[in-house]
């Protein structure tokens, strides 16, 4: 008989888990959305701006709504659809140009990837960056959207989950919010969500939870979380290894023996 706390449905953190920044000279995607609407700004504001000032908006947009081309039209009356489009000519040009290499480890992720949705019911990602403006065009890009429109016959429409849906107030470390959205839009709860992030602090409320955790360590990454390692259940040095890992031992990655001894 199956268990019924299996895991029935995997929920990923976006930036640092996805988007491995530690491959790229430490630039997050989130940096990268700053400089791409930063360009974007010099090129279509009213008015002159310093550097210094454009990014601020970029960033304040990135914390306020999560949505750089409203923002930036709110803020300098800049049109929205041409923002839009400089903005991700912008970001997927520096992906494409500068770092060339990510997507080649994306096609092993891609892989890798493709046998973990095969294994569960759905996938998921939770996020606090925008589904529409970051996360949707990305997965596009590098061929894995098909993957969170609720699969192997879930009745679900869509399992992307970003600011949209629950708004950047509700911090994933310190609200559970979030997390009882995704449990409500996914109709699952418990062991059977397994969640991975690269924040420890990200894991402590999914945890209480009961959710499966699992950590995605960054050299030099969260040393000031030690104290909150009971919150993680298993931990892997990227996706691919966590992919793999799964892939063939499914809950038995929570056995204890993937567990970070600092």
């Amino acid at each position: 008989m199956k268990n019924k706390e299996s895991v029935k449905a995997v929920v990923f953190d976006f930036d640092g888990v996805f988007y491995r920044y530690d491959s790229l000279g430490g630039k997050t995607f989130y940096n990268l959305t700053l400089e791409a609407a930063a360009r974007a700004i010099k090129d279509l504001s009213p008015i002159v701006l310093p550097k210094k000032a454009r990014r601020a908006i970029a960033a304040e947009s990135y914390s306020a709504f999560n949505n750089q081309t409203e923002y930036a039209h709110r803020a300098l009356g800049i049109p929205t659809d041409e923002m839009h489009r400089l903005y991700h000519k912008y970001l997927f040009g520096a992906l494409e140009t500068h770092h060339a290499h990510f997507f080649e480890h994306a096609k092993t992720l891609t892989s890798h990837f493709n046998d973990v949705s095969d294994s569960v019911k759905m996938v998921a990602i939770l996020s606090h960056a925008s589904a529409g403006e970051f996360i949707s065009p990305f997965l596009q890009r590098i061929g894995l959207a098909s993957r969170f429109n609720g699969v192997n016959g879930a009745k679900v429409s869509r399992t992307v989950f970003g600011a949209e849906e629950f708004g950047t107030q509700y911090m994933k470390d310190i609200h559970h919010e979030p997390f009882i959205y995704v449990e409500e839009q996914l109709g699952l709860k418990g062991k059977e969500i397994a969640f991975v992030d690269d924040s420890v602090g990200n894991l402590i409320i999914p945890r209480e939870r009961e959710w499966r955790t699992v950590w995605i360590k960054r050299s030099g990454h969260n040393r000031d979380n030690k104290i909150k390692t009971s919150a993680i259940e298993a931990s892997f040095p990227c996706l691919n290894t966590f992919s793999r890992a799964f892939i063939s031992e499914k809950e038995g990655i929570f056995n204890g023996q993937y567990r970070p001894r600092f």
